[in-house]
């Protein structure tokens, strides 16, 4: 059994593609996951399967919400191990302090070299990209009076691949949830 998290790109957001969370834990639950959770409204969710291929996963539960919520949302999964490496090596480490914020973006897949080389360039004093794994890390000055470039339709157009985007906050959460 594996513990995986799943990722749901741009639910709940401003009125669009509502999706319950209790709905939510009530499908992968048909789809006969165990120890569901769910940490708050934007599409995070903890479970078990015995799944092995994470595209799979990714994949069936993307047809789920289409069939039961009319949704197409994509879905990046990773497991509890993928989570934990991230946070361990996170590459501005002790800069996430006000004026900054720090962010992952997790994408369907990984984005060839060319293009997280692209994004890394775009690095200012306002806002740092650097890539782990194929994980986005920005760490963006929140406060600046300076353009802000940094969100979740920047990176996508630049990189061509679905992703979403958690702060470093509800990273850490989730995966403390994922480690109980």
């Amino acid at each position: 059994m594996t513990t995986y998290i799943a990722l749901l790109r741009a639910i709940n957001v401003g009125g669009y593609r509502k999706i319950k969370m209790q709905d939510l834990r009530e499908m992968l639950k048909k789809m006969g996951f165990t120890s569901i959770q769910t940490y708050i409204q934007s599409g995070n969710v903890i479970f078990d399967s015995e799944e092995t291929d994470a595209r799979n996963l990714s994949k069936s539960i993307e047809e789920q919400i289409l069939s039961d919520f009319g949704h197409d949302v994509p879905v990046m999964i990773r497991t509890r191990e993928q989570l934990k490496n991230l946070i361990e090596k996170n590459p501005f480490d002790g800069q996430d302090e006000d004026p900054f914020m720090l962010y992952v973006t997790f994408f369907l897949e990984p984005p060839s070299e060319n293009k997280q080389q692209e994004l890394a360039a775009l690095t200012s004093d306002i806002e740092r990209f650097e890539f782990l794994n194929g994980e986005l890390f920005s760490l963006i000055d929140k406060k600046t009076d300076q353009k802000v470039n940094f969100s979740n339709a920047f990176v996508e157009k630049i990189i061509g691949i679905p992703g979403t985007g958690r702060n470093w906050r509800s990273v850490n959460r989730i995966y403390e949830m994922a480690a109980d």
